[in-house]
């Protein structure tokens, strides 16, 4: 496993292992961009590498050019999203937008308001979101995250 306090990163063929974002730069650094949030979500969701959640078929899945967050089980050809049961699964905010929030709300002082957080990270509106993540962890009892 790794070290405390650290994430696992991956793309297709090797595993990183790097710190924490303590800071902006050190958060801008591990995360420049929606293909490093990708990756991450797709270690984070498969430690193992990619096991397909309805055959359990394990292997590279297919990837889509035009839905990056989409993948396709080469045996059962059934889809997985990266962000499916997550507060993400159904939103158009960008990764990077989520990524960028959830370090905010885990860095700063409590007692943000969620005005501010809409604010920072520039989306007109949190209710949708917000809205989905109760209606999951209300009707089967757990959070996702």
């Amino acid at each position: 496993m790794g070290k405390p306090n650290s994430l696992r990163l991956i793309d297709d063929d090797s595993v990183t292992e790097q710190s924490s974002p303590k800071s902006f730069p050190d958060f801008q650094r591990i995360f420049p961009n929606e293909e490093a949030c990708r990756t991450y979500l797709y270690t984070a969701r498969f430690p193992n590498g990619f096991a397909c959640p309805y055959c359990n078929w394990t292997g590279k899945p297919h990837r889509f050019q035009n839905q990056t967050d989409m993948l396709r089980c080469r045996s059962c050809k059934r889809n997985t999203r990266l962000t499916g049961g997550t507060i993400m699964q159904k939103s158009k905010v960008p990764l990077n937008t989520w990524f960028w929030g959830a370090f905010l709300v885990t860095s700063l002082t409590p007692g943000m308001s969620a005005l501010q957080f809409q604010k920072m990270l520039g989306i007109k509106t949190i209710r949708d979101g917000v809205q989905h993540a109760t209606q999951a962890s209300c009707c089967d009892g757990t959070a996702r995250t």
